[in-house]
């Protein structure tokens, strides 16, 4: 473009060929930009469309994932079950009965016995039996025959 130029005012001319050039140059780094982007978000949307994509099921491969599954289950239902049977075990052990420890520790069998020589308090059983109350059902009565007579 200089070449062809010599002797006359060149300088509008190689700016307006390096404008256009330059021109060029961005519209093509923003149409790669856009086009990188694009395929971004085309293989995002490959990636978690893939996530429902699994294998597909046949009655062999179900059946066969059945089987391996009330497998697991029942492996951990048996090993749930040893470790609570050991813990009870155990505790059994390491328990004592009642009669073991009232023949262990002493002070168990003499405290009842402080209790006794303290004094017993008897119980009036008259006072927990239920008594009828007289007057409620009195005014029941009176209540029901209101009514009856009401309704005459």
């Amino acid at each position: 473009m200089a070449q062809d130029s010599i002797g006359m005012a060149m300088v509008f001319t190689l700016l307006s060929s390096l404008k256009d050039s330059l021109t060029t140059f961005v519209i093509e780094r923003q149409e790669q930009r856009r086009q990188a982007e694009e395929d971004r978000i085309r293989k995002e949307i490959e990636a978690e469309n893939a996530k429902f994509q699994g294998t597909k099921v046949t009655i062999a491969s179900f059946l066969e994932w059945k089987e391996n599954f009330e497998r697991e289950i029942s492996e951990k239902e048996k090993a749930t079950k040893s470790l609570a049977v050991l813990k009870k075990e155990e505790m059994k052990k390491h328990k004592l009965t009642g009669r073991q420890l009232f023949e262990q520790d002493e002070a168990l069998a003499k405290s009842d016995v402080t209790f006794m020589e303290e004094g017993d308090v008897t119980v009036d059983i008259s006072l927990f039996e239920r008594e009828l109350d007289i007057e409620s059902e009195e005014e029941e009565n009176s209540v029901i025959d209101l009514v009856r007579s009401s309704a005459d």
